[in-house]
């Protein structure tokens, strides 16, 4: 990796934007620890979906499940740290006042 203010995640980021990538291209790459920056990147809200795979590396090993990363759409809202959480069944106003 060239030596510039962008840190790993951003590099990760802008692989993916290319096309999918394994974990195997990114630690050639001189990304050391890439699901550490997708599990970042995800909590920043980018759609990153992952599949195992199996591949033959360098020097002709076959890896099995290995983690592709795939950029699906666009980013998503960032979810709040903490606060009030929505609820996961809401009531209508017809059905509330049949419970009252």
């Amino acid at each position: 990796m060239i030596k510039t203010n962008k840190t790993a995640d951003d590099y990760v980021l802008n692989a993916l934007k290319r096309k999918p990538v394994t974990t195997y291209d990114l630690r050639r790459q001189g990304v050391f620890s890439p699901a550490g920056s997708i599990s970042r990147l995800r909590k920043q809200g980018h759609p990153i979906e992952t599949k195992r795979k199996s591949i033959v590396d360098d020097f002709g090993i076959k890896r099995h499940r290995v983690a592709e990363y795939r950029l699906k759409g666009r980013k998503q809202p960032k979810a709040p740290l903490f606060g009030k959480k929505a609820p996961l069944f809401s009531r209508s106003a017809k059905q509330e006042q049949e419970v009252s």
